[in-house]
């Protein structure tokens, strides 16, 4: 087997378009049926249940398209395709919209998925008193009902055009868990996915791998190829790269952060490097409700103080795309004018100067070198412009939390 290496190209924020998840199962040249494919990842996985964790990074993403599926996929044109969804329609003003779902198809405890079953989700969800960590992604949702079996309808709170493509990506709330087995799990269900998707939990060990094994009563007949796929956490991208050359991985997923790697893998012949720029792009968010940000010249200052291109070069050497948007080239919403602020460090100097006061907040960065760099470019670009920033490393999940091995 020829191993690959995958990359995300793109920045994905106010800097870059940014990418989708690993699908192992979905390259060219893995169409034969059987074996076993390790795939070295960026990251161990906290859970899947969308009550514990409120979204899902690269690595949970890659790791829920194989447990669950999805209501629709995109095809290459960025289109809604039928997945555990056959067709959908919508009210005049899109607020209601009404899916018809694939009959027949298992959870993989046994249980039947149907439209009580997404409804059940849903209703979870929803449940102040559960406290969700998701509330934030579903809150367009009013409620969903499920008139019969296999009739599902959302009623949302403003109209949703794109609503179709949005359940298109593995996130927590848009993959249907199996009701009876959150319900009788309780915490433990977390670490113990319950899907009907192409593979099952077989043994999770925290710091090591995940094991799925395929599932034997998938619907889509002919799917999945292989036998088994193991999800290794592998953090560091020196040490990922080297599993792959040895071959204890067989596929690994790097960004456009580990240049030296890419570039590595393109010159040896035995590793094959797949490119592709994805939906969505990176996002810095301001709380507009405290000092300084809730004055609209800091903000404009700012956003107007980012080279987007020298980001590109400084974080990825250039293999990131700038991007204006929070959708990016690769998503299905087109932004041909997105009223972006322009780069403009003297009128950004001339804002802050205005706005009279001091400029000095904290940044939020994840404790990965990704996360450093973008930080150190950001809190240089603000310098520049009169604004001191000071950065601050999200705790990495505690040890604790992961310590527990669980299989199923």
């Amino acid at each position: 087997m020829t191993r690959r290496i995958y990359l995300r190209v793109a920045l994905r924020t106010a800097l870059a378009a940014g990418a989708s998840l690993l699908v192992a199962t979905g390259t060219a040249e893995a169409q034969k049926q059987g074996g076993t494919i390790t795939v070295g990842q960026e990251l161990d996985i906290p859970g899947f249940d969308p009550l514990k964790v409120g979204v899902y990074d690269t690595s949970a993403q890659s790791a829920a398209a194989l447990i669950y599926d999805t209501l629709t996929y995109l095809d290459d044109k960025s289109e809604p395709q039928p997945k555990l969804a056959l067709s959908w329609t919508h009210s005049e003003d899109f607020k209601t919209w009404t899916f018809k779902l694939r009959p027949g198809v298992k959870f993989h405890d046994g249980t039947p998925f149907n439209a009580q079953a997404v409804k059940d989700n849903y209703d979870r969800w929803k449940d102040p008193a559960n406290k969700c960590r998701c509330a934030l992604y579903i809150s367009g949702i009013h409620d969903v009902l499920a008139p019969d079996e296999l009739t599902v309808v959302f009623n949302m709170n403003d109209p949703a055009v794109n609503l179709p493509a949005n359940f298109s990506f593995p996130g927590p709330t848009n993959v249907t868990h199996s009701p009876t087995a959150f319900k009788t799990k309780g915490d433990d269900y977390n670490r113990n996915p319950v899907g009907t998707g192409p593979y099952i939990l077989k043994s999770w060990t925290a710091g090591d791998r995940i094991v799925l094994e395929k599932n034997p009563d998938y619907w889509n007949k002919g799917h999945p190829y292989f036998d088994r796929i193991a999800l290794k956490p592998l953090p560091d991208a020196q040490s990922r790269f080297a599993s792959l050359q040895s071959g204890e991985a067989d596929i690994i997923w790097d960004d456009e952060y580990d240049v030296d790697n890419i570039l590595k893998a393109q010159k040896d012949p035995k590793l094959t490097v797949h490119t592709y720029t994805g939906s969505g792009a990176q996002v810095w968010a301001f709380n507009t409700k405290v000092a300084p940000f809730d004055d609209a010249r800091v903000r404009q200052a700012l956003v107007m103080a980012l080279d987007r291109k020298k980001w590109s070069q400084a974080a990825t050497n250039g293999l990131s795309r700038p991007a204006t948007n929070p959708y990016g080239d690769g998503s299905w919403v087109k932004c041909k004018d997105d009223g972006a602020l322009p780069y403009d460090v003297e009128k950004a100097k001339a804002l802050i100067k205005d706005y009279g006061k001091p400029v000095d907040f904290k940044v939020i960065v994840t404790a990965t070198p990704r996360g450093r760099t973008n930080g150190q470019v950001l809190q240089q670009f603000w310098k520049q412009v009169g604004a001191n920033v000071e950065l601050e490393q999200a705790r990495p999940p505690s040890r604790r939390a992961l310590s527990r091995a669980s299989s199923s």
